[in-house]
């Protein structure tokens, strides 16, 4: 995970101040419960996202003598792999 719990809540406060600045979100929950499920869908989403990173590295290092005989650079074709499984589970990165 690469944000610490404390940018994580920064982050959870600043959505909430923007969403309950627009009249048409319809805030009705209390300030907290909102926090508190922002806080955890931006951590299951980084969560999915170093999910995403290992299953590509793993993936990869099953072909490795091919892509260092190939002269490919690892970060380009981790970036794809990792872009393609993202689209394959309908997320974005």
């Amino acid at each position: 995970m690469r944000l610490k719990p404390e940018k994580i809540e920064v982050l959870a406060e600043q959505i909430y101040d923007v969403l309950a600045a627009n009249k048409d979100a319809g805030m009705s929950a209390e300030r907290a419960t909102v926090t508190a499920a922002i806080r955890r869908i931006i951590t299951e989403d980084m969560k999915a996202e170093d999910e995403i990173e290992e299953q590509a590295r793993a993936l990869l290092e099953e072909h490795m003598d091919e892509i260092q005989r190939k002269g490919i650079a690892f970060d380009k074709i981790l970036l794809k792999t990792k872009q393609q499984l993202a689209r394959d589970r309908k997320m974005v990165l």
